[in-house]
């Protein structure tokens, strides 16, 4: 378990055997358990104490996302206390997971070549599913903008994403790049 905090925001990052350790693959399917919420309520202990962060005078938001190696992510972000002032934070762009879906081979090696020709090389995985095939990928929501018209749907649930890691076929990983070097040197 890595833990790091971020002026008050603290991310937890846990491998795939401590996400199934302490319980969070359930809260991935079910964030309303009350076994859901003990696990969380763990995990923010054990962050709270290596990184001295007082949980009394907080609450905070949570927000979970699946990484690649089949871990995830969490977030612990505080909310603000109504009638205390603080000094604005500029918000950062900060990537997200996306399974952008797609119904034949042709629309993946185009989405692939449009990527790698805008230069991202986000790490990324190519998987067959029922419906045509799905590309994962981490970026930027601004970039799905570039293939839209080429997909059938974008998917950005944290639920979706894990289905098709879990169950979806795996063709090859880092699609962009190969795909996009390959088509290049036409």
């Amino acid at each position: 378990m890595t833990v790091t905090n971020d002026n008050g925001v603290l991310r937890v990052i846990l491998s795939e055997a401590e996400t199934v350790h302490y319980g969070i693959d359930a809260v991935l399917f079910d964030e309303r358990s009350k076994e859901a919420k003990a696990s969380l309520k763990k995990l923010l202990k054990i962050a709270a104490i290596q990184h001295k962060v007082s949980l009394d005078a907080s609450r905070f938001s949570i927000e979970i996302y699946p990484i690649f190696d089949g871990g995830c992510e969490i977030f612990f972000v505080p909310r603000l206390n109504v009638g205390r002032k603080f000094k604005a934070v500029k918000k950062h762009r900060r990537q997200r997971t996306f399974a952008i879906e797609l119904k034949d081979g042709e629309a993946v090696l185009e989405v692939c070549c449009r990527l790698f020709k805008a230069g991202i090389t986000a790490e990324n995985r190519l998987f067959k599913v029922k419906r045509g095939y799905r590309l994962v990928i981490e970026v930027d929501s601004k970039v799905l903008t570039a293939v839209g018209e080429l997909s059938s749907k974008v998917v950005d649930s944290p639920l979706e994403i894990a289905k098709t890691l879990e169950y979806g076929v795996e063709i090859c990983r880092n699609a962009v790049e190969r795909i996009g070097l390959t088509l290049d040197g036409r």
